[in-house]
């Protein structure tokens, strides 16, 4: 078991002040086992693991190391903070961005909120409809009737899309300037590298 397991098991109960005596006791184990495995000196079961961090109230992620985030995901990722994960570019990011995006539309108008939702609504089930037409996800996700393999059904979508996006844009206003958060940064960072690669691409073929 790695280190950071022994780091994190001491860590977390000095920080709650809670004896190592007291600690061995609650979790069933010797006071001088539990001092073993704090420094590393020997490795615990699984059941232990387990033990350590429903009494400490964190993850076993979060124990082992794996995670950041002492909570589950419905606790810590729905956090109004950086997180170390938030640097890098995978669906969690994704849907942190999304977790900071409707409190800046709570912000927003009745009517322009509906159309936010609207729009990031009929983007995903676009992509749900693909994903089925390619095989990637079951087919029984999307109604039995949806034509998942029709390229008009999908220019549809896309108008609905254009429509909605123009929308939101006729009801924008000045936004007062915030500190941008760091999965925001990865994600625009990312796709604006992305997009310029694409342009490159596109006018070197053009060429």
């Amino acid at each position: 078991m790695e280190r950071t397991f022994a780091m994190r098991l001491s860590e977390i109960r000095k920080n709650s002040g809670i004896s190592q005596k007291n600690a061995a006791a609650r979790l069933g184990v010797s006071q001088a086992l539990l001092s073993h495995y704090e420094n590393g000196i020997r490795e615990c079961g699984l059941a232990f693991v387990k033990r350590a961090a429903e009494y400490y109230g964190v993850t076993t992620d979060y124990l082992l190391g794996l995670s950041s985030s002492r909570k589950v995901l419905n606790e810590g990722y729905f956090t109004m903070e950086d997180i170390p994960e938030d640097k890098k570019l995978d669906a969690l990011t994704i849907f942190r961005v999304t977790t900071f995006l409707r409190e800046k539309l709570l912000e927003r108008p009745p009517e322009n909120r509906e159309n936010f939702i609207k729009y990031f609504s009929i983007s995903m089930y676009r992509f749900l409809v693909a994903a089925a037409g390619a095989g990637d996800i079951p087919r029984n996700w999307i109604g039995e009737e949806t034509p998942v393999q029709s390229s008009s059904y999908a220019e549809v979508l896309s108008g609905i899309q254009f429509v909605l996006l123009a929308s939101m844009e006729k009801g924008r206003r000045k936004v007062p300037t915030d500190e941008v958060p760091l999965c925001v940064k990865t994600l625009v960072g990312e796709m604006e590298e992305y997009v310029l690669r694409e342009l490159e691409n596109l006018a070197k073929r053009l060429s």
